[in-house]
Order: C-alpha cells, then sequence, then structure tokens
C-alpha cells in the first residue's frame, strides 16, 4: 500500500514538473515569439520610413529638377524678350523718325501752296495793273491820234500862238506813250517771272507730295513690322508668365513636400491688415511676398556671419535680437545672392535689413500694437513692407508708383533686375494662382 501511496505520490511530482516545465517552455517561446513580433513591426516601420524617405527624397530631386529646368527656360525667355525689346526699341526710334520727316515733308508743301497762292495773287495783281496801264495807254494813244489828224495850223490857232508850246506838248505825249509802253514791257516781264517761279514752285510741290507717299509707304511698313514685333513680344512676355507660373507651382508643392512655409490664410490675413494701415494694394504686398520669400517659404539659411553683411548691420542686427531676446548667433537671415553683386542678411517674410528695419521700428510698433516689433513675426514683417512701400510711393501714380516702390525696395530696377519689378507686378494681378 505504501509502495503504491509512494508511486502515486512520484507520478504526481513527476506530472507537475513537467507541466511547469512546459508552462516554461511555452511562457520562454511566447516571449520570444512576442519579441520577435515587436523587432518585425520596428522593422518593417522602420522599411516602410525608409522608403517613404527615399519615395520623398526622389520627389524632391524631380521637382528640383523640374525647377532648374524652368528656370533655364526662363532665362533664355528672358534674354528673348531683351532682344524682341531691343529690336522694338530701335524699331520705334525709326518709326518716330519716319513720322518726323513725314512731318516736314507736309510742312514743306503747305509752304510750297502757300507760295504758289502768293504768286497767283501777284499774277493777278500785275495782270490787273496791266490792265489799267492798257487803259491809261489807250487814252494817251487817242489823243495822240486826235493830234495827228488835227493841222497844225488849226493846232497852233487852238493851243497856243507859242509854235514852241505845241511842239512841247506833243513831244510829252510821245514821251509819256513811251513811257506806258516801256512799263507795260516791264509789267509783262514780271507777270513772265512770277509765272516762271510758279511753275518751278508746282514742280517742287509734286516732287515733295511724290516723296510723301512714299514716306507714307514707309511709315505704314514700319507700323506693322512694329506691331509684329511688339506682338512678339507680348508672346514671350506670356510665355514668362507661364514659366513663372509652373514654377510657383513647383515651388508651392516642393514647399509643401520640406513641410515649410506658412499659412496661406495668415498671410492674407496679414496683408489685408497692413493694406488696411496703410492704403498700399493687398496684391501688391502679396506679390512682393511670393518674390521676396514665396510666401515665407524661403526666408533665409545663413547666420548673420555667413550672411557677409557689414559691421553697420551686423550691429544693427545685435541691438534687434537682443531686444527680443533672441541668440543673434543662431538667428537665419537671408545668404549672399549668387546671381548679383550683393550681401545676405534680410530678415524674415518681408526679407528687411537690419539697419532699415530700426528705421521703421516705431511706425511698425504703432501699427501693430507689438513693441519691440519682430522681422521673423509675419503681421509686424508685412506692415514693415507695407509701410515702406507706402513711403515709397506705392499708393500714388497706379501702377507705375508701385513700380517705383518696388524698384527702391529692391535697391534697383536697371538691367537684369528688372526682372524683379516685373515679376512683383505680374504676381500682384496673379497672386490667387500662388494661392
Amino acid at each position: 500500500m505504501s509502495n503504491l501511496f509512494f508511486a502515486v505520490i512520484s507520478l504526481t511530482l513527476l506530472w507537475c514538473i513537467f507541466i511547469m516545465g512546459v508552462d516554461v517552455y511555452a511562457q520562454d517561446t511566447t516571449e520570444e515569439e512576442a519579441e520577435t513580433q515587436e523587432e518585425r513591426k520596428e522593422r518593417e516601420e522602420k522599411e516602410k520610413a525608409e522608403r517613404e524617405a527615399k519615395k520623398k527624397k526622389e520627389k524632391q530631386e524631380d521637382l528640383e529638377e523640374d525647377v532648374e529646368e524652368l528656370e533655364e527656360d526662363l532665362d533664355d525667355a528672358q534674354e528673348e524678350k531683351k532682344r524682341k525689346q531691343a529690336i522694338l526699341s530701335a524699331q520705334y526710334n525709326d518709326l518716330t523718325r519716319q513720322r518726323y520727316a513725314l512731318a516736314q515733308t507736309q510742312d514743306e508743301i503747305e509752304n510750297k501752296d502757300a507760295e504758289i497762292a502768293r504768286k497767283n495773287k501777284d499774277i493777278e495783281a500785275l495782270e490787273a495793273q496791266i490792265a489799267l496801264n492798257r487803259i491809261s495807254l489807250a487814252t494817251v494813244m487817242r489823243q495822240i491820234y486826235y493830234q495827228s489828224i488835227t493841222s497844225l495850223e488849226e493846232k497852233v490857232f487852238e493851243a497856243s500862238s507859242d509854235e514852241g508850246e505845241f511842239l512841247l506838248a506833243n513831244n510829252q505825249n510821245d514821251i509819256l506813250r513811251q513811257r506806258m509802253i516801256d512799263a507795260m514791257r516791264g509789267l509783262d516781264e514780271k507777270v513772265s517771272g512770277v509765272e516762271s517761279a510758279k511753275v518751278l514752285l508746282i514742280s517742287a510741290k509734286n516732287e515733295k507730295e511724290e516723296l510723301l507717299t512714299q514716306q507714307k509707304e514707309q511709315e505704314s511698313q514700319l507700323q506693322k513690322t512694329t506691331a509684329a514685333t511688339s506682338q512678339q513680344v507680348q508672346e514671350v512676355e506670356a510665355t514668362i508668365a507661364q514659366i513663372n507660373g509652373k514654377l510657383a507651382g513647383i515651388q508651392s508643392e516642393l514647399s509643401s513636400l520640406l513641410g515649410v512655409g506658412l499659412s496661406t490664410d495668415d498671410i492674407v490675413e496679414a496683408a489685408e491688415f497692413a493694406s488696411d494701415k496703410t492704403g498700399v494694394r493687398k496684391g501688391l504686398l502679396l506679390g512682393m511676398l511670393i518674390v521676396e520669400t514665396d510666401l515665407g517659404r524661403f526666408t533665409g539659411g545663413c547666420t548673420y556671419k555667413e550672411s557677409r553683411m557689414n559691421d553697420n548691420r551686423k550691429d544693427a542686427f545685435k541691438r534687434i535680437t537682443k531686444k527680443l531676446d533672441y541668440d543673434y548667433k543662431k538667428m537665419k537671415v537671408s545668404c549672399p545672392p549668387s546671381n548679383y553683386k550683393g550681401t545676405g542678411g534680410a530678415m524674415g517674410v518681408a526679407q528687411f535689413m537690419s539697419d532699415t528695419w530700426e528705421s521703421y521700428e516705431s511706425v511698425i510698433a504703432k501699427r501693430t500694437g507689438n513693441n519691440p516689433p519682430d522681422p521673423w513675426n509675419l503681421v509686424d514683417g508685412v506692415m514693415a513692407m507695407a509701410s515702406k512701400l507706402a513711403n515709397d510711393g506705392a499708393t500714388r501714380n497706379g501702377k507705375d508708383g508701385e513700380w517705383g516702390a518696388a524698384a527702391r525696395y529692391l535697391g534697383s530696377c536697371r538691367g537684369n533686375t528688372k526682372f524683379y519689378c516685373e515679376n512683383v507686378l505680374y504676381w500682384a494681378d496673379n497672386y490667387d494662382k500662388k494661392l
């Protein structure tokens, strides 16, 4: 009985040990499987992230390549526009000279007409004088005739007993007659001379009229050529606008891909606020923001040292950051430009240089209520931009005033930088394409 009992107990203990071993093994296996699943999940997530990062990088590279190609197309289009504008300018000059020559010819024709009219009056006056002289001559001739048919004896008794007086009177008639004849000849010669001069004037006028006809034909041809070139310039401008639109779309997509930029609603609201305070057109502010920083997407990637700003601007930059309790060594500003001579150092969405910002601080603080104002703050930055544009004439003389204010914002709009002003005004009217 005891042996059986001990056998049962032993079997029971062995069974328990076996069960416990199975449980431990199962637990170890479960933990190992769980650990393997966690590692697998982590690995899968890591692989997914790597795939997404690779895909994102490839997309970024594709977009950047597209941007590079479009920028090359834009440069070509700009050069083509410059060539066409130079041709157009020369054609306008030719057309102006042709119109001036045409006006001169017309004046000369009018002068010839006036001279011919005067010659006609001279001829009329001379012919009237000849007519009078003929009447006078006829009177003299009648007197002479009367004398010739009167006998000398009768004439002597009628006139005077003085024969010498009679002979003198007769002689005077002869002299008068000769003078009248000479006067008639002189008048005839004058008429002939005036008529010859008139013929020459008419010939000269005809030549001028032929020249005028040729000049009008040349003017018409120049007008057609100029209009054709002007149309070509407009087509190039349309191409430029189209390229800019594509660039804006790609840059916006690139910005979204990189996760940078500001809310468009916030930007529009800031522009509207600044427009209400300064009178500067909202579209102009948005156009400036697009050109300057792509609506705040690219405000700068250099430190103050890398910007190559001068010592005066460095000192101003340090004063600004100190008032805002920023570390001046870490704040990002624009890098030095690569396509024209200049320095970096522009701050925030409005890209103000530090010394210019200090000159507008009080105005910005008064209009936004932020004191000290912050160039990296959207509202302060847009208000600074609007205040400077208003001060430089953007609210006067329509588009001309806006062009001039944009030019002063950059510093100049001559040569290649003229594109800046054109770009600003394009986006001022088409900012919705960017938003």
